[in-house]
């Protein structure tokens, strides 16, 4: 074994751990909100239920005004009387105005009992697209449901009504009655031209090192006795 090639490979840690700190540090993504419209005040009230023969399903539309991944969904409501507080919120695409296809079930909540308040539910890591329309669905969770959402949300959000307590299908009635809501995720950050010029010397300074290192490695040609 060439013991002076051996002793060499670690001169090599010292360029390696600058460049991991040059990428460490590195923007991360950077938590923010898709879109907001909540206010103090109370407005009208519709519900998301399942009780008796009127079930019904609302949804709230937002357009991200950037590429984001979804983190997390709060609604404004609260239970209504004595009946169930669960309700699930579902991520839907646009169809014409109205929700489309299901993009995935973000989770579910359960409303405060007796005043409005803000129940935050976790996402799955939804991607969402700068200028595409999306709608935030809410059903009743179980036979029995009944939240009430409240409106006068701003700036306005259509929204749309179905008696589908699944949300699948029937959705009509969009309109104006902005329903309070908001939508949070995470957006990769646009990294600073210093960053990538950091990178590439942390880089070609470990190139160089392993280039010159291996040239003082080189092993001397076998002497032959006189």
């Amino acid at each position: 074994m060439n013991l002076k090639k051996f002793r060499a490979g670690p001169c090599l840690l010292k360029p390696a751990i600058a460049f991991a700190a040059l990428l460490a540090s590195l923007p991360c993504a950077e938590a923010g909100i898709v879109f907001t419209n909540f206010q103090s005040g109370i407005g009208g009230i519709e519900d998301i239920e399942n009780v008796g023969l009127n079930p019904q399903s609302l949804a709230a539309n937002f357009i991200p005004n950037g590429d984001f991944t979804m983190t997390d969904a709060q609604v404004k409501v609260q239970e209504n009387g004595t009946a169930l507080a669960t309700f699930n919120l579902s991520l839907f695409t646009d169809n014409g105005g109205l929700p489309g296809a299901l993009i995935g079930v973000i989770g579910g909540g359960t409303a405060p009992t007796g005043a409005f308040g803000i129940v935050d539910v976790n996402s799955p890591a939804f991607p969402l697209f700068m200028g595409a329309s999306y709608w935030l669905v809410g059903t009743p969770a179980a036979s029995g449901s009944d939240v009430e959402w409240t409106s006068l949300g701003f700036p306005g959000a259509p929204s749309a009504f179905t008696t589908d307590a699944t949300g699948a299908s029937g959705w009509g009635n969009a309109n104006a009655t902005s329903f309070q809501f908001q939508i949070d995720g995470t957006q990769a950050p646009t990294p600073e031209p210093a960053s990538f010029a950091l990178c590439g010397i942390g880089l070609a300074a470990a190139c160089l090192t392993w280039r010159f290192r291996g040239k003082g490695t080189a092993t001397a040609p076998p002497q032959t006795a006189a």
